[in-house]
Parts: structure tokens; C-alpha cells; sequence
């Protein structure tokens, strides 16, 4: 449709709203509001419309503020929902920013709007203005008390400094991708990136798209804070509490907890059956030297690792690189005296091993060098030295470890 049509049919344009639910309480406390124009036939959605960059700044704003009046007097209404989501596009922010604060000030003079009940959300993938005009911008929202959301991370590529200086007070993460059976792990690790940088800036985690159960047990599982998607909730035309039962909810989330606390007994079990391994097999191997200690340890541990070296507790290799090759142990000479403190939690397992005199089973990671999944179990075999065991993604698969 012709962007013209839609302004002079504007009077045909509405919000509908789509609940945001929170991880603390499984209800919905917030909202988001999307653009639809009525139809004979259908509602068509627009927000291709406001995405187009070639559409006039000033169409979209007038469109924007059409349906910001009407969302925003159902939301002074709703004594339920505590927060209101309005989509803006950074480049009409630039261009007509100040139009909307005056806007969003009337309400808070006149009908009592309270500004840190609002959050403006964008997207960055079609942004085509000056990155730090709208720093300056988005900054000059928040003195206001108003929040800041980015929307649609992980279906785009999205630069984590960028999300670092806009510091929004939401991060908005896609799920769709999650659904593509030829996903590369490279999204998990951007996943877990994004968590990170979210903790670190003090923003909460918001997964949308949520279609799924699976979906929704991922977002669960890697900091989401609030889900959102039609798998909770369909976009309606005023604003509800939820459309789903609280006891369906209950049910989805404890059978997540159930699952969640069952793979960590599981680890927990392979964790402590290493560790007795391992505690036999140094009692029988004492007055070894290094390289006759990792032999040894290889003859055990043939059927779960396929990499196994020794460090003392500041890193420096102290041993060959063992790895399992050609179904017999070959040694990597050219490891000797590498550091790995660098390494991220390295020294922090190393202290803790030094402190607990136990072993530790890493979280699942991406190896460099063969690029799969796997973990790393780490003990205190003598004083100041240490021998890391690389477990196998086939060991790991056949222990229900891999997820």
C-alpha cells in the first residue's frame, strides 16, 4: 500500500497491544503497542510501514502519534499494567523528538501520565542517522524518566559497544532464529554474550517471537526476565492482564525447574564419579613425573577425554598437550610452558581448587580448535599443579550433558 493511503486513512489506524509477562510472578505488567490499519478484509500490520525508509519522516510521526494518543488513554485507564512499550524509529526520534516529549509532557501536566511508566523501543537495523546525535537523545529521554528499549538483538547483527553506549534499560532478544534447525552455535554464544553485557549494564532481558514451549524454556534458561510472544499472548485491541491461565503457566515453568534441577543433580553425579576416579588413580601413582602422571591418567580416562595436560597455579603448562588420536594418546611437546591464565575463570577455578581441594566441572563452551561443545574437568592432583581433563562431546552427548 501506497504510504499516503495510510495517512489519509488514518482515522482507519489503531493500536493493539501484546502482553510483556514478567519471569518474577509469571503475569503480565507491561505492554507493547503495535500499529494495525482496519481493512475489509483483514488488519494489516505497519510496521513495514514505519521500517521504510524511503516513507517521509513526518508520515510516520503522524502515524505514531495517532496511535501514541489512543494507546496511551487506554493505558491512564488500566489500573493493571504498570508499563507501557511505544515503538518510535530513530531516525523520526531525531527528527521530531522534541514534538513527542512536549507531547508525552502534556499528558503528565494534564491527565497525570507518569513518564517512568514509559518505555520507547527501537531498532537500530535501519537506522541511517548519526549514532551520536541519538546518544545525546536518548539520554535527554531518560532525564525525563523515560526508559529505553532495543529491539530485535539476535535477528540482526547487532555491535555490542553500540548497545553498551546506548545503555538501554531493556534488550530486546528475537527468538525466531531459534527455530531454524541450521541455527550455528554462534547464536548461543551471542546469547551468552548479550547476557553478560545485559548484567553489566544493569538492563533486563527481554525474549520475543516466543512461539514455542522450547522457546520459551530457552529464554528461561539464559536471563530473560520477561517473554513475549503469541505462544503467551495475541496482539488484542485493548489492553488485558493475560489471555493465558496463571495455573498453565505454573505447570510450563515448574516442569523447566524440574528438568532444570534433574541435569544439574545429573552433573553433579559425573562430577563426583571424576573426582573418585581420579583420587584412586593418585593414590597408585605416586613418585611419577609429569608426563608418566598424565600417562597414566589417560590409560583411566580414554572413554571421556580426548585432551588431558597438567598446570601449576599460574597457568604455565607442565606437561605435553595429551589427545586421544588414531584410538591411542599422542603428545603435543609444542604446549609446554603456554599460559592459560588469560582464560576466562582460569584462575578462578584455581583458587577455588586451591581452597576446596576438589574438582570443578566448567560450564559447556565452544573448544577453539575443534569447535564443539564441550566441558572441562579441572582437580588439584598435587601441590601447585593441576590436570585438566577435556571432556568429549560423544561422552557428554551419552551422559545428557550437552544441553
Amino acid at each position: 500500500m501506497d504510504p499516503l493511503d495510510i495517512v489519509t486513512q488514518k482515522d482507519s489506524v489503531f493500536p493493539v497491544f501484546q502482553g510483556v509477562y514478567s519471569a518474577d510472578d509469571w503475569r503480565v505488567n507491561a505492554c507493547e503497542v503495535y500499529g494495525r490499519l482496519k481493512q475489509t478484509t483483514h488488519d494489516m500490520p505497519l510496521g513495514p510501514f514505519f521500517h521504510d525508509a524511503s516513507v517521509p519522516e513526518e508520515y510516520r510521526f503522524e502515524i505514531d502519534v495517532h496511535l501514541y494518543h489512543q494507546a496511551i488513554e487506554q493505558f491512564l485507564i488500566t489500573e493493571d499494567i504498570a508499563t507501557l512499550f511505544l515503538n518510535a524509529h530513530p531516525d523520526v526520534l531525531l527528527e521530531h523528538g522534541e514534538e513527542l516529549i512536549e507531547m508525552l509532557l502534556t499528558y503528565e501536566r494534564e491527565r497525570g501520565l507518569k513518564l517512568d511508566s514509559l518505555v520507547i523501543e527501537m531498532s537500530l537495523s535501519s537506522f541511517h542517522g548519526d549514532l551520536e546525535h541519538l546518544h545525546h537523545f536518548i539520554m535527554y529521554l531518560k532525564t525525563y524518566g523515560i526508559k529505553i528499549s532495543l529491539d530485535n538483538i539476535g535477528l540482526i547483527e547487532t555491535n555490542l559497544d553500540v548497545i553498551g553506549m546506548v545503555s538501554p534499560h531493556f534488550i530486546k532478544v528475537n527468538l525466531r532464529p531459534l527455530l531454524d534447525a541450521e541455527k550455528p552455535q554462534a547464536y548461543h554464544d551471542v546469547m551468552h554474550s548479550l547476557t553478560q553485557l545485559a548484567r553489566k549494564i544493569g538492563a533486563a532481558m527481554i525474549f520475543q517471537e516466543i512461539e514455542t514451549e522450547f522457546q520459551l524454556q530457552y529464554a528461561w534458561r539464559n536471563g530473560g526476565q520477561y517473554y513475549q510472544g503469541n505462544f503467551l499472548d495475541q496482539p488484542n485491541g485493548s489492553i488485558e492482564k493475560s489471555s493465558i491461565q496463571l495455573d498453565h503457566l505454573n505447570a510450563i515453568f515448574s516442569r523447566f525447574i524440574r528438568h532444570e534441577k534433574n541435569k544439574l543433580k545429573r552433573r553433579l553425579a559425573i562430577e563426583e564419579e571424576l573426582q573418585k576416579k581420579l583420587e584412586d588413580a593418585l593414590l597408585l601413582s605416586e613418585d611419577h613425573t609429569d608426563n608418566e602422571l598424565l600417562s597414566y591418567i589417560g590409560t583411566l580416562f580414554q572413554h571421556e577425554s580426548f585432551r588431558i595436560y597438567l598446570c601449576d597455579g599460574d597457568g604455565f603448562q607442565k606437561s605435553a598437550n595429551m589427545v586421544w588420536r588414531d584410538s591411542e594418546w599422542a603428545f603435543q611437546q609444542e604446549y609446554m610452558g603456554k599460559n592459560w591464565s588469560w582464560r576466562p575463570y582460569f584462575l578462578e577455578n584455581i583458587v577455588r581448587m586451591e581452597s576446596g581441594g576438589k574438582g570443578i566441572l566448567s560450564d559447556l563452551y565452544s573448544d577453539i580448535e575443534t569447535k564443539q561443545n564441550i566441558r572441562t574437568f579441572s582437580f588439584p592432583v598435587q601441590e601447585h599443579l593441576y590436570v585438566f581433563i577435556d571432556l568429549s562431546y560423544e561422552f557428554l552427548f551419552k551422559n545428557d550433558h550437552h544441553v
